[in-house]
């Protein structure tokens, strides 16, 4: 009788992880890295797009102040 009661305590507590056992699994851990790498990659190709253009507008400001500095002068 007692052990039937034992096993049926024991069995209570063995599904239930304990404090130190709860957290992420490995699996878990690396499927976010995962996504994570992925948006970087998105994100890194899309700021340099960003940065090339900000170059481009840049360089047609520059072409047009000299353009209207130079008809100034001339």
């Amino acid at each position: 009788m007692k052990k039937k009661y034992l096993m049926k305590k024991l069995g209570k507590y063995r599904n239930k992880r304990s404090r130190s056992e709860k957290g992420f699994t490995l699996l878990e851990l690396l499927a976010v890295m995962g996504l994570l790498a992925i948006l970087l990659a998105f994100a890194s190709l899309k700021g340099t797009d960003i940065l090339a253009n900000a170059r481009e507008r840049v360089c047609q400001y520059n072409r047009t102040q000299l353009i209207k500095k130079m008809r100034v002068i001339l």
